[in-house]
């Protein structure tokens, strides 16, 4: 059995306030801890409670600073979210109105295509550019007119041209059924064959 060696701090010491004790007492004039008096070893118990102190403080300012760079890094970054992202500079505005202004041109393009594809009868081609309208503008109104008047003006011409009108509106009505003018136009269009039927 190996017998601890006795030392004259109470059970409550560490072993690091110990080995700090030790290093002091040891540099301080070179006299074994055993040896020091009630009062050296008092300054040395003061000097360790500072040493700990000093250390905490340093441990917390230490927190503390790397707490400021997180919340710095986070507020930057929500600027950065805010001036960037959500409200672009009038360079990132450009870009965005620039295709917006290429996006109205393609659907320019579309409307006076079915426009001119409806002025000379073709009325397939015509409702495929009114569609292609719809496609990019879903609720685009003067592409479900001009659907509506070119099935009006299809369903003139023959009985096949009418029937084809009719699966046309029935397209544009199962879209478009809580449009009122989706729903006049398709009775219109059914009154003209029960007209003609008579």
């Amino acid at each position: 059995m190996k017998m601890l060696r006795k030392t004259s701090f109470n059970k409550n010491d560490s072993f690091a306030d110990l080995k700090k004790a030790y290093e002091l007492a040891a540099s301080k004039k070179g006299i074994p801890i055993e040896k020091l008096s009630e009062r050296d070893r008092e300054q040395i118990k003061t000097r360790i409670v500072e040493l700990q102190r000093a250390e905490r403080a340093k441990f917390i300012r230490i927190t503390v600073f790397f707490m400021l760079i997180l919340i710095g890094l986070v507020a930057l970054g929500v600027y950065a979210l805010e001036e960037y992202v959500l409200n672009p500079k009038p360079e990132t505005q450009l870009v965005h109105e620039t295709v917006k202004a290429e996006y109205a041109e393609k659907i320019y393009f579309y409307r006076r295509d079915a426009m001119k594809w409806q002025a000379e009868h073709h009325w397939n081609n015509a409702i495929f550019q009114y569609k292609k309208v719809l496609e990019a503008v879903p609720n685009d109104n003067e592409a479900i007119h001009g659907i509506i008047q070119v099935c009006q003006l299809r369903s003139d011409t023959t009985y096949n041209e009418f029937d084809v009108a009719v699966q046309d509106m029935e397209e544009l009505l199962l879209t478009y059924h809580y449009r009122p003018d989706v729903v006049n136009g398709y009775s219109k269009l059914i009154g003209k064959r029960t007209s003609s039927d008579e």
